[in-house]
C-alpha cells in the first residue's frame, strides 16, 4: 500500500517537472517570436523600401524564428504546440484532472498569448483541448 502510494506521488512529481519544462520552453519560444517580431518592426521602419520582413526558420544562428514546433509526450498527457509567424496552436490531450482547464488559462495568460478559439472534448477517461492564440505584444 505504501509503495502505490509512493510510486503514485513520484509519477505526478515527474509530470509536474514535464509540465514545468513544457511551460518553460514555450515561454523561450514566444519571447523568440516577439524579440523577432521587434526586429522586424525596426527594420521596416529604418527601410521604407522594404515591402515585407523575411524571418528566417527556426534553428538559424541568429535565433529567428518563423516556423516552430514542440511536441512532448508523458505517460498521462500529449502536447502539441505549433508556431507559425504569430499564430499559436495549441493540441493538449490528457488523463482528467481537476481544474486542467484553469492550469492552461494561468499559463496561456503568462505567455501573454491572446486566445482566438478554444475546443475541447472527452474521450473515455481523456480530455482534448485546441487552443488557437496569437502572440501578443509586450505590455
Amino acid at each position: 500500500m505504501q509503495d502505490d502510494r509512493a510510486s503514485v506521488v513520484g509519477d505526478a512529481i515527474e509530470y509536474l517537472r514535464e509540465l514545468i519544462r513544457t511551460v518553460n520552453e514555450l515561454k523561450l519560444l514566444v519571447e523568440k517570436k516577439r524579440h523577432e517580431m521587434e526586429i522586424c518592426k525596426r527594420r521596416k521602419t529604418e527601410d521604407y523600401a522594404a515591402e515585407s520582413c523575411h524571418m528566417k526558420p527556426f534553428g538559424d544562428p541568429d535565433g529567428s524564428i518563423r516556423t516552430s514546433w514542440l511536441q512532448r509526450k508523458s505517460k498521462d498527457s500529449e502536447v502539441d504546440v505549433r508556431i507559425i509567424d504569430d499564430d499559436v496552436t495549441i493540441k493538449l490531450f490528457q488523463r482528467k484532472k481537476v481544474n486542467c482547464l484553469l492550469f492552461v488559462s494561468k499559463v496561456l495568460d503568462e505567455l501573454q498569448l491572446e486566445l482566438n478559439h478554444v475546443a475541447g472534448g472527452h474521450v473515455g477517461e481523456y480530455c482534448s483541448f485546441l487552443f488557437n492564440s496569437k502572440v501578443g505584444k509586450t505590455k
